[in-house]
């Protein structure tokens, strides 16, 4: 039985989580626990396909720096074929998810170069 095949196209980026351990109170410093990971809503799709047996291409846009770096071996690490373009200016997508003590979460986004994604990026697998 052959395996099923997607395409996904879509945000890559790097997720930075801060689950805070107060109110955040702007002048004043608030601890949290940090972690720092691969995202975006295209990343996570097919990383969560290819942790189900889905053959996965992913096509998105990073910038040229060490972000886009990480999330591309990453995400090849989980056997999707990243067909990414590259951006000389912009930088790869940024997403802060602020995570209070109950759950509740804020996320302040810069897309980068998620947001200068066209037509010509898209190349199709054969």
């Amino acid at each position: 039985m052959n395996r099923p095949y997607v395409t996904v196209v879509g945000d890559v980026g790097l997720d930075i989580v801060a689950k805070l351990s107060g109110s955040v109170v702007f002048g004043q410093d608030t601890r949290a626990a940090v972690t720092v990971a691969s995202g975006g809503a295209g990343g996570n799709t097919a990383a969560w396909l290819a942790q189900h047996d889905v053959d996965v291409t992913l096509i998105a846009r990073l910038g040229a720096d060490e972000a886009g770096r990480t999330a591309t071996a990453e995400l090849s690490a989980a056997g999707i074929e990243c067909r990414f373009t590259i951006d000389p200016v912009l930088p790869t997508c940024c997403v802060v998810v602020l995570v209070a003590a109950d759950g509740d979460r804020t996320m302040l986004a810069d897309r980068g170069a998620n947001e200068a994604l066209r037509i010509d990026d898209v190349q199709l697998p054969r």
